[in-house]
């Protein structure tokens, strides 16, 4: 790209007079990321990245305190979480014969926009 000094003038209307500045055009990897604290009193739980079609992108196994989902693409995303509360290691669904309950599961009330060039920072507590 190159910029003409000629179509650019001063306050006082006067043409400048410069030197063509030539200038690159890159393509840049913009990270985008999706971040905050956790509060919570559950031992053992999974956090999870869910898209806007509400499939798993990512999952964080018991962040303490804070959590981060780096380099993600723009979109729509939901934060859900799968509580451990029997401490097995891994969460329990529910029961088809309706016979043992499923373990708790938390979904963040709003949704997260993540954009180009954006690092969203969100509280969670459950």
């Amino acid at each position: 790209m190159v910029l003409d000094s000629t179509v650019i003038s001063a306050v006082t209307g006067q043409p400048l007079r410069l030197q063509p500045l030539r200038l690159g055009i890159s393509e840049q990897d913009v990270s985008n990321s999706l971040s905050g604290t956790i509060a919570t009193t559950a031992k053992s739980f999974d956090l999870q990245l869910l898209d806007d079609k509400l499939q798993v992108v990512a999952t964080l196994a018991s962040p303490k305190g804070t959590y981060s989902f780096a380099n993600i693409p723009p979109g729509t995303y939901r934060l859900r979480v799968l509580i451990d509360s029997n401490g097995d290691g891994r969460w329990r669904g529910g029961d088809p014969n309706l016979l043992v309950l499923p373990e708790p599961v938390y979904l963040h009330p709003r949704p997260q926009q993540v954009r180009a060039g954006f690092d969203i920072v969100e509280a969670i507590q459950f």
